[in-house]
């Protein structure tokens, strides 16, 4: 008799062991009673593991992911620079995605992206892009503009650099380069001193405007004529949050 009881209870044990405590197969693993575990418990071992799931290129949106860890290529409204190669996606957060924190590591360039949502989108960080984006010029000017943006917490810090050309000389005032939509600044109006460089002669002063948050715009001396290139840079921070 003893003999069965043990074998009875033995049995017992890999049965409970096996479906669980719940009394019924696959019931759900507790943190005192073994069990199965759920599709959401089993995402939350494979971030931990650092195991990313595959997703099929293109198919991914980094804004409606759920919690996890993916990998693949051309993500849905990842940041504008990153192209079609691979990149790997973190999604966290709390209360059912509510709260998220989404990171995008861009495997190619080595580079960072980061971007916050709050209360369901109620505030969104946008982008924390960490290289310079180039800015497109006005008609007739050659060179470049950069302008990259860094979130400060409560603030962001702007950068912007530029060296640009015209074939002839420019009038006072005039716009050369247009901030993007996504880092225009609304009801701002900045006021900053440049060089500008005559075909004979040395560098001389101008003063650069952003009027409107968007329009740059180069002022010269009473004194500066003939000017046909225009190189600079500067830096400052906003209480501005962009998308």
């Amino acid at each position: 008799m003893n003999l069965i009881l043990r074998a009875l209870r033995k049995l017992v044990s890999l049965v409970t062991s096996h479906i669980g405590s719940g009394d019924k197969a696959h019931s759900l693993a507790t943190s005192k009673e073994a069990g199965f575990i759920s599709p959401s418990e089993k995402t939350m071992i494979d971030m931990r593991c650092r195991y990313a799931k595959t997703l099929e290129n293109g198919t991914g949106d980094v804004l409606t992911l759920p919690m996890g860890l993916y990998i693949s290529r051309s993500f849905k409204n990842q940041p504008s620079n990153i192209d079609d190669s691979l990149v790997l996606v973190e999604i966290s957060g709390a209360d059912n995605g509510n709260y998220k924190r989404i990171d995008i590591e861009f495997l190619n360039m080595g580079y960072s992206y980061t971007r916050f949502i709050y209360g369901g989108g109620t505030y969104d960080s946008g982008w924390n892009i960490p290289v310079f984006e180039n800015m497109t010029l006005e008609k007739g000017w050659t060179g470049f503009a950069l302008i990259k943006k860094t979130r400060l917490g409560c603030s962001t810090l702007v950068e912007i650099k530029f060296e640009a050309d015209k074939t002839t000389d420019f009038s006072n005032g005039e716009t050369f380069c247009v901030i993007p939509g996504n880092m225009s600044m609304d009801n701002i109006v900045m006021y900053t001193p440049i060089s500008v460089f005559p075909p004979n002669g040395a560098p001389t002063d101008a003063t650069l405007s952003i009027n409107g948050g968007r329009n740059m715009r180069v002022w010269k001396n009473a004194t500066t004529s003939d000017v046909k290139k225009i190189a600079g840079s500067l830096i400052y921070t906003t209480n501005t949050r962009w998308n």
